[in-house]
């Protein structure tokens, strides 16, 4: 049975294949070396040190998010919300360019109708089966622009 080297420890920190961080000395300087996973290739650097309990304590910042040697040196940014208006925009980009030419035209007509219906910021999450429902009344009411409720837009009856 083969032996290991005893000088070759290594401490590892996080979750696999989510934040799993290694610390281990370079076998030639004895500095030691982060490592991490970056879309699926292995990247290292060096702490420039050889305190092995700093490391550990590295190694556990480092995974938990709180490292200065992220993959890209900076923290990820936050994805802006989607809206309505991005979402039909993304698909009048992507998949209206496909279709013939009556129903890109058809496509832009409802697009434009629906969100003037809903507004351009509605996040689309918030959608529901009573806010289509309601835009079906509208639209079959010959009032596709009703944001305002369909007492407002309809005439009163009296004075």
């Amino acid at each position: 049975m083969a032996r290991t080297k005893r000088g070759r420890r290594s401490y590892s920190a996080g979750e696999w294949g989510r934040n799993r961080v290694r610390v281990f000395p370079d076998p030639k300087t004895g500095l030691l070396q982060i490592e991490w996973r970056e879309n699926g290739r292995r990247l290292s650097r060096s702490l420039k040190h050889r305190d092995w309990t700093r490391a550990k304590r590295q190694a556990d910042e480092a995974a938990a998010g709180f490292a200065m040697y992220e993959p890209n040196g900076k923290a990820e940014a936050e994805p802006e919300p989607l809206t309505l208006g991005r979402l039909f925009e993304i698909y009048g980009e992507e998949v209206t360019p496909t279709k013939g030419e009556r129903t890109r035209r058809r496509d832009r007509v409802a697009a434009k109708m629906f969100l003037d219906f809903f507004g351009r910021d509605r996040r689309p999450e918030t959608l529901s089966q009573r806010d289509w429902d309601r835009f079906i009344q509208a639209r079959r009411a010959g009032r596709p622009d009703a944001r305002a409720s369909p007492s407002a837009t309809e005439p009163s009856h009296g004075t």
